[in-house]
């Protein structure tokens, strides 16, 4: 299990990731392999953008001349709030605050594109959910993050992100920011073996 989602790795220089539009975004392509997320890209996400309860970021190639650049991965942030009693008393006790039901984001879908997988880019893909929510808790609080899995396999999938599962929904996981804000920050620190002038 990882102490925190691939929270020191960055996309390729070919990529980058910003907000979903319609104008700039084909996602009539787009297939991950899963038919729900497939069809919510393609036509879901509109909706929930125009009513305001999703905000949807893509990954795209940098290098795309044409008007449109094509989808190759997408996560939606909304928000959230957890009860307690879903989350293990480690976490009750040390990172989740004194309230109850517990301010929080949740990571509603996220995936990417087949062309894209198995080169460890779900796990930075994820580490990039969860740094904009740790941004977002600046401006407004959030102690937690809640993913709810599509299946079993993208459970176990967060589950070796270092996310816990809720004790009474197993696809639903949550991870405390706490902790990528602590993972994020022993990065920042010099190792012992930093010496000046050591290649």
């Amino acid at each position: 299990m990882s102490d925190a989602p691939n929270a020191g790795r960055s996309w390729p220089a070919d990529l980058v990731i910003g907000r979903f539009d319609a104008l700039r975004h084909d996602a009539a392509g787009f297939d991950c392999g899963k038919a729900d997320l497939n069809a919510y890209i393609q036509h879901g996400v509109l909706e929930d953008e125009r009513d305001r309860t999703t905000a949807c970021y893509v990954l795209a190639s940098r290098a795309e001349t044409n008007s449109t650049r094509p989808v190759l991965g997408y996560f939606t942030l909304n928000s959230f709030a957890l009860s307690k009693r879903q989350a293990r008393r480690r976490d009750r006790d040390r990172s989740l605050g004194r309230y109850d039901p517990v301010p929080a984001v949740l990571i509603g879908r996220l995936a990417l594109d087949v062309s894209m997988q198995r080169q460890g880019l779900g796990s930075v893909l994820l580490a990039e959910a969860i740094g904009r929510v740790l941004e977002m808790s600046q401006a407004i609080g959030a102690a937690v993050v809640v993913v709810h899995a599509i299946d079993d396999d993208a459970a176990a999938f967060y589950e070796h992100q270092g996310f816990t599962r809720f004790r009474d929904e197993p696809n639903h996981l949550s991870y405390p920011l706490a902790t990528f804000a602590a993972a994020i920050a022993s990065l920042d620190q010099p190792r012992d073996d930093a010496t000046p002038g050591r290649p």
